[in-house]
């Protein structure tokens, strides 16, 4: 499900110095609407884009650290197992016949 939100990759920016790291994103807004939708609390967007950082769903380390590359390399793998590419979003049908969607 929170993956769907990234289009199941990750995202890999671009940044140069700590200042240019944001504290949220237009996708941690988005699962964040959609999650206090479902009814969760306590998930605003700032929480979310951390989660998202925690779990490498986004790279913000910065071009001159010496895991951007690394990360950057091993995120196609991420995604190698259990995925079935021909659902929606690449998830188990069974996920979705729960009336589990993604927005």
């Amino acid at each position: 499900y929170l993956w769907g939100f990234t289009h199941r990759k990750t995202i890999h920016h671009v940044f140069r110095k700590l200042g240019d790291v944001p504290a949220t994103s237009r996708e941690a807004r988005a699962m964040s609407k959609d999650m206090k939708a479902r009814g969760f609390k306590f998930v605003g967007p700032t929480t979310l884009y951390a989660l998202m950082q925690g779990i490498g769903m986004v790279n913000d380390h910065l071009v001159s650290c010496f895991c951007y590359q690394k990360l950057k390399k091993a995120s196609p793998r991420r995604f190698s197992v259990g995925i079935d590419p021909s659902t929606p979003l690449g998830v188990n049908p069974e996920f979705l016949s729960n009336g589990l969607t993604h927005p």
